[in-house]
Order: structure tokens, then sequence, then C-alpha cells
């Protein structure tokens, strides 16, 4: 969430609303950041904003896995998709590839076989 996406949804928020905020995909390609044109509408509005990250919460992993593995074992969530894309060679268009949602799951670039 970010880019031209968040601005938006600075102009159809409600007053006092909270936006939540899981990644900034639409600028990871990008040489330059995006700048929002009407971040000051988060003031005007009395908005929150917060962002959120699997990396803020690491030490509840052991207890969600507790929790979901049986259901993940008895198939009722299904397990991601995995990719495997050999040679480095090909890791730049694979990463390419992923951001334009190709892929759906995990992506791994072989670097070398043994």
């Amino acid at each position: 969430m970010g880019g031209e996406t968040l601005d938006i949804v600075l102009e159809l928020i409600k007053p006092f609303g909270e936006i939540v905020t899981l990644s900034n995909i639409s600028v990871t390609n990008s040489k330059t950041p995006y700048l929002a044109k009407n971040l000051s509408l988060g003031i005007s509005k009395g908005l929150t904003i917060k962002g959120h990250s699997v990396f803020h919460h690491l030490e509840k992993f052991p207890l969600f896995w507790e929790k979901f593995r049986p259901s993940v074992e008895r198939g009722e969530i299904p397990v991601q998709n995995e990719t495997v894309v050999r040679q480095v060679e090909n890791a730049p268009g694979a990463f390419i590839d992923y951001i334009n949602g190709k892929y759906h799951g995990k992506v791994f670039i072989e670097i070398a076989t043994s």
C-alpha cells in the first residue's frame, strides 16, 4: 500500500479513519520514492496510519504454528506454492515476474546444484 493508491485512500477515507499498511510494493523497483501529494489530509482528517510487518511479530511464530499446524496437516489450509528458478542469471527476470504477479507463493533461485 502506497504510491498513488495512498493518495486515493487519503482523499476517500472518512475523518478519524485508520489506514493499515502491509507493504509498499508499488515503489519496490522505483529509483525514486513516491511522495504522497496530500499527506496533510492525514492531519486534517485526524487519521491513524499503522504499518505492519511479519518481522514485528517473529516471537509469536511458535504459537501460531502450534495452533495452525493441525489444520495444515489435515489439508484445511493449503500450503503455499513454491517455484524454483534455475541459474542465478535468471534471478533478475524472476524477481520482475514476481513483482508483476506471475508467481504465487515462494520463489527460490537455485544458484548451483550439487
